[in-house]
């Protein structure tokens, strides 16, 4: 059971999860007066199985991630599993081999990798990024909110078109 490897069915179906049902982000917090932007891709789901599912892919890819229960309120409803990659050289290795297989969110994995291979390719890790962290947020951000039923043009939309065309 050692060294297997993930079938492309299994990648197909990761990417239909997160796609669906999961979330493709740019995080951010503020902290010490610096704003701080970290990458997470994850699923938020009451299957248990699928979670399970979903942590065995990742682990035969090799990419680092976290899952963790949480029991709801009420007993009587079942515990959210959430399943999460965070940072910036695990979503980068995880958009690698998937980014352009995405439909639905194919827009939010494009920023983010292009995003992660930016900050990569920075000489430390503290050197300020605000600028680009901010942009890519508020691309990422009005790709989460977009609804796929009107089409509203709003000022971020307008900004997200003169992002494209530059």
């Amino acid at each position: 059971m050692d060294n297997q490897q993930a079938t492309q069915f299994e990648i197909g179906w990761i990417i239909g999860i997160i796609d669906g049902e999961g979330s493709i982000l740019l995080g951010r917090n503020h902290y010490n007066n610096r704003t701080r932007y970290t990458p997470i891709i994850q699923i938020v789901n009451t299957n248990k199985n699928m979670m399970d599912k979903a942590y065995s892919i990742l682990k035969k890819l090799d990419i680092g991630c976290w899952m963790n229960t949480y029991q709801r309120r009420l007993s009587t409803e079942r515990p959210i599993g959430q399943l999460r990659i965070a940072g910036i050289k695990r979503c980068k290795k995880f958009l690698d081999i998937t980014k352009d297989l995405f439909i639905a969110k194919n827009n939010q994995a494009n920023y983010l990798h292009k995003y992660l291979q930016f900050r990569l390719s920075l000489p430390s890790h503290n050197v300020p990024y605000d600028k680009e962290g901010e942009d890519t947020f508020k691309l990422i951000h009005g790709e989460n909110w977009k609804s796929s039923e009107t089409t509203r043009v709003t000022r971020l939309d307008k900004y997200i078109e003169r992002r494209k065309q530059s």
